[in-house]
């Protein structure tokens, strides 16, 4: 059995092609399950749809499965009509935070055989080993027990949803099949940091923010790794891998002090000769000094923190759980006792927002002391409540929209307060006014003489600036 994983290529100019922490489990998973598989991250390799059918003359696959965004559904369809015609027994399989929030819509077209829905490991493993057993020809009966499976009933043509099921013991799964993948042809992290690995110690996150999607992919409950075999993991790909910097990947890493705490304790203990960062999954209500003591003393550089408003109106409207006042007290708290970096996360434009808001907003990110910002444009994503919400208003309707639009710096949507011209110049505007000032010099002038740090900062700006 012959499996091929694919990320696909995608346009957008600041993407950076980056190892794919999902498809490395899927990956481990197939090869448990005795499938022989290879990895094509088409986006690193530039092979856009056009040239696919060259990679795929003289080779055989079973089964080609595809990692799929928003912005990938109709390079991915393409892709996926491509197999057909050169070979139609090829069984097609689309996972990925897209084709989980909107399974049936993925499913309309026929070149798509499967979507797994949600964490893949335990469907893709079931799916394999019943197309090996039934020579690829799944009966219905044993279709309808594979978990997170949406496929077509083979009778009526109608799309069936098995239930979700996440894997509760999370040590039961083994490491990232990180040798699959070319890790020293991808771009390293700007500045020191160099080549690194993302690892995740936790899955899933019980925040109701509004305009998230991760629960469609992990789930609200949040399981964790034991602290041991996390840094079982972290001490292979240090050895194998020739990294200069670890990356937490939890959608919610901070939830439980004692796992944070054991975690840093054992990383230091290990001496590790390599530094980590968070730049995600930091819940400002659930830290405190004795953490942000600890994950500095343990070596942790930097920290991305989700401000998205600096509006209390805003923050309860998205659910944010968050209020201005706790958002600045916890940053200074957290610049106070450590030595981190700390990056500020913020969302401009959503739906209700005026030009007033979002101005006050970059204001407040202005204040806080933060070392980074990253503006982002509101972006409907499937699988959110604010997308839902926005179709049930009017805003667009599922078949209306520009899927390879769906950018975090393009205005998507036809914003009911703020033209869509003056809420990208306002982006720009923030961007500008946070970093052209003089307390922002030494940023300049630590990349200017970083060749790949100049460069990333300079496809970063340039894709802002775009429209």
């Amino acid at each position: 059995m012959r499996v091929l994983l694919v990320i696909p290529k995608r346009n957008t100019y600041f993407i950076l092609p980056a190892p794919d922490i999902g498809v490395a489990y899927i990956a481990r998973a197939a090869l448990n399950a005795g499938a022989e598989v290879e990895v094509l991250d088409a986006h690193k390799d530039n092979i856009p749809p056009q040239k696919f059918k060259d990679f795929l003359k003289d080779k055989h696959y079973d089964l080609i499965a595809f990692k799929c965004l928003s912005i990938d559904v109709y390079k991915v369809l393409e892709y996926c009509r491509i197999i057909k015609e050169y070979n139609k027994d090829t069984v097609t399989v689309l996972g990925g935070p897209h084709p989980s929030a909107l399974p049936v819509h993925a499913l309309r077209s026929l070149d798509v055989d499967y979507v797994i829905r949600g964490e893949g490991e335990l469907g893709i493993t079931l799916l394999l080993k019943d197309m090996m057993s039934f020579n690829g020809r799944i009966p219905s009966n044993r279709k309808e027990k594979i978990p997170c499976l949406a496929y077509r009933d083979d009778d009526t043509g109608s799309v069936r949803l098995n239930p979700i099921v996440f894997e509760e013991k999370l040590d039961n799964l083994d490491f990232p099949a990180w040798h699959l993948f070319k890790i020293k042809e991808y771009p390293q992290l700007p500045g020191p940091a160099g080549r690194f690995l993302p690892v995740i110690t936790s899955r899933g996150c019980p925040s109701i923010c509004t305009f998230c999607s991760s629960d469609t992919i992990h789930g609200r409950q949040i399981r964790t790794r034991s602290p041991e075999h996390v840094i079982e993991e972290i001490k292979w790909i240090v050895k194998n891998f020739n990294l200069q910097q670890v990356s937490i990947f939890d959608n919610n890493f901070t939830f439980h002090k004692e796992h944070v705490m054991r975690f840093c304790d054992l990383y230091m203990k290990n001496e590790f000769p390599v530094k980590f960062d968070v730049p995600q999954g930091v819940r400002l209500d659930r830290i405190d000094k004795d953490i942000v003591k600890m994950l500095d003393k343990a070596g942790c550089i930097f920290m991305g923190i989700g401000v998205e408003s600096g509006l209390q109106e805003t923050l309860k409207m998205v659910k944010k759980a968050t209020t201005p006042h706790m958002i600045e007290e916890k940053i200074r708290m957290i610049k106070e006792n450590s030595s981190m970096e700390v990056m500020g996360l913020f969302i401009l434009g959503f739906p209700h927002e005026t030009e007033e808001m979002v101005l006050k907003t970059i204001d407040f990110a202005l204040r806080l002391p933060i070392d980074y910002a990253a503006f982002t444009i509101f972006t409907p994503f499937p699988g959110t409540a604010l997308f839902d919400q926005m179709i049930g208003e009017g805003y667009f309707a599922l078949d209306e929209l520009n899927w390879e639009e769906l950018l975090l710096d393009r205005v998507t949507f036809k914003h009911k307060k703020i033209d869509a011209d003056r809420l990208k110049r306002l982006q720009k505007k923030a961007y500008l006014r946070f970093y052209f000032r003089p307390s922002k010099v030494m940023f300049f002038a630590r990349i200017m003489f970083q060749e790949f740090s100049f460069m990333t900062y300079l496809r970063r700006f340039i894709s802002i600036l775009k429209t």
